[in-house]
């Protein structure tokens, strides 16, 4: 096994500053490495160094880790977007005490303001962001043609092509259609999963019967996908937790 290691700064060129989230990059380079089979290990460095016109730029602002005195920390803020059918609020704050099982008073507090992002929510926020609110177009385009009895994937072109030529996301979308409809079918599934969980009173047979139907109706999605070129063999397999071989197996078998 060879190993290479590999540097990359987070920082604008021109700035010098960080623009996009440390996150974002890090979930950039986990897909990369994972689509290419390459086993890597990865850490967040903290340092600087001197730019081409003599600026000394830090990457990361550095902590002392033993100290007399309180050290700054940037103010945390946590928001997560909500694009599931249940009808909630434009906004909500979600707290981690409201998780716990008993009223003892805890010793960590966490809150989050959800944000619903669905189309008709947040007018102020799909205004100021043309992306945002053709994404909430885009899916609820998908809901509306899902109701009318066709496929997913029929359901996906179709709310694709009705998306103004203007778009912002339009031709991102048609260049990595094969992607998106992956995505809508898992995001489908998992809605799918987690409303049926959620319903009481049902017999434990019968709920191991529902998730062996769906997991079926995945199965079949992703062979039909397979099929018309859209995914390749090694990714169906991977998303089936399966080998190659064993899903052309599948495949042989549903032929």
């Amino acid at each position: 096994i060879k190993q290479a290691t590999i540097y990359i700064g987070l920082n604008d060129s021109e700035t010098g500053k960080q623009i996009h989230d440390t996150d974002k990059y890090i979930s950039i380079l986990k897909n990369v490495c994972r689509s290419y089979h390459v086993p890597f290990s990865m850490n967040q460095l903290q340092g600087g160094y001197f730019h081409e016109d003599g600026r000394y730029v830090e990457e990361n602002r550095s902590y002392r880790r033993y100290s007399s005195k309180q050290q700054k920390a940037p103010t945390p803020k946590c928001i997560c977007f909500y694009n599931g059918q249940e009808d909630k609020e434009d906004r909500l704050v979600l707290r981690l005490s409201d998780a716990f099982d008993t009223e003892v008073p805890a010793d960590i507090e966490v809150n989050v303001t959800m944000i619903n992002i669905n189309y008709g929510h947040n007018s102020e926020l799909m205004k100021g962001c043309r992306p945002l609110e053709d994404y909430a177009k885009f899916v609820e385009s998908v809901r509306i043609h899902r109701k009318k009895v066709v496929t997913l994937e029929e359901a996906v072109d179709a709310a694709i092509s009705e998306l103004e030529s203007d778009s912002s996301i339009k031709a991102f979308l048609m260049a990595h259609k094969a992607e998106v409809k992956f995505m809508c079918i898992t995001e489908y599934d998992e809605e799918r999963t987690i409303a049926e969980f959620r319903e009481e009173g049902k017999e434990e047979g019968r709920a191991e019967g529902l998730e062996e139907g769906r997991a079926e109706g995945g199965l079949d999605m992703l062979v039909n996908l397979v099929k018309k070129g859209l995914l390749t063999l090694t990714q169906a397999a991977d998303e089936a937790h399966m080998t190659v071989p064993e899903f052309q197996a599948q495949m042989g078998a549903q032929a």
